[in-house]
């Protein structure tokens, strides 16, 4: 049987691609005692690697290495969740120097075959997630990065960028085009819930009061994000009785 080369090259493209940029979380053994705030953000990472929604260059651009993320900067370099080697060892807090990334055992990821170092001096449990600040030019600080903050912007940005991406290939009107159209409808509908809770929690001071648990909540809301627990190619439930699966935000 005669194959179509034009029909089959056609179909070929559509398939995801593997992304180019390589992100590879080196092994390491944890010596805290007891559970540390930079955990939960620790592992809010590596649940956006192991989604492959989104190319990993677009992850590490928008999210990983986005200054916009943490906003910090020492007067000389900029401060990132994901930071070069090279810098790490060198952003200090001014006031006691205090290191922003953890200077004996670091949790390492290797971009490229060049390690980064994962931001470690994360803590304000206490202080609520400012939605007015994904929206605002940062200005830096050098002190201790706010953990509700960083965790909601994390997955802001990640959904932005997904729904983003998905709309390029959209252009395209290839045969998964339904597809990344459910998609997209599903990351916007769960992008807008999380908006609503973040603001709901915000409304009660309790949350945040020393014996409240606002951090908590927001904690166990986005680690059960539909999204952030499946990969391309996962079927899952969408608005009005949809069945589909996740799309890749990439070609």
């Amino acid at each position: 049987m005669a194959i179509n080369e034009d029909v089959f090259i056609q179909k070929r493209s559509t398939l995801p691609k593997a992304p180019a940029m390589t992100i590879e979380k080196m092994p390491h053994e944890e010596r805290s005692k007891g559970k540390k705030t930079r955990q939960s953000v620790e592992q809010l990472v590596d649940m956006m690697l192991e989604t492959e929604l989104i190319t990993n260059e677009r992850l590490f651009h928008q999210v990983l290495h986005n200054k916009h993320v943490v906003w910090l900067y020492d007067g000389e370099r900029e401060g990132y969740l994901l930071a070069h080697e090279k810098d790490a060892v060198l952003l200090q807090t001014r006031k006691n120097g205090f290191t922003m990334y953890m200077p004996t055992n670091p949790i390492i990821y290797r971009v490229n075959g060049e390690n980064y170092h994962l931001l470690t001096r994360i803590d304000s449990v206490r202080a609520k997630a400012n939605l007015e600040r994904l929206s605002r030019v940062p200005t830096p600080i050098l002190s201790a990065a706010r953990v509700n903050d960083c965790i909601v912007a994390m997955v802001v940005r990640f959904y932005e960028t997904y729904i983003i991406d998905l709309q390029t290939q959209m252009l395209e009107k290839t045969e998964n085009y339904y597809k990344q159209l459910y998609s997209q409808r599903f990351a916007q509908q769960e992008l807008a819930n999380l908006l609503a809770f973040i603001e709901t929690i915000n409304e009660h001071h309790m949350n945040w009061h020393p014996r409240g648990n606002g951090h908590e909540q927001l904690v166990t809301y986005v680690m059960g994000l539909t999204l952030l627990n499946h990969k391309v190619g996962h079927r899952i439930a969408g608005i009005e009785n949809t069945n589909f699966e996740l799309a890749a935000a990439y070609a």
